[in-house]
């Protein structure tokens, strides 16, 4: 992860809950590495291709990341 390039994030499976036939956004994501935690909001200009893609772009960085 670097700042100002992209991030491509795909999920398939039993747990995955959502699907795309709405727009999700903005998109929170909590990453732990280890004892480690990334947190991540997808939103600002976004774009849904409905049941396929959502794509985010100049999100602003999220509010906190609690621990």
């Amino acid at each position: 992860m670097r700042a100002g390039k992209s991030l491509k994030i795909t999920g398939t499976g039993n747990d995955f809950l959502y699907d795309l036939g709405l727009d999700p956004g903005p998109v929170h994501i909590d990453l732990i590495l280890g004892n480690r935690k990334f947190c991540m909001e997808f939103g600002g200009t976004t774009k849904l291709t409905a049941g396929k893609q959502f794509t985010a772009k100049d999100a602003p960085a999220p509010a906190s990341c609690p621990p």
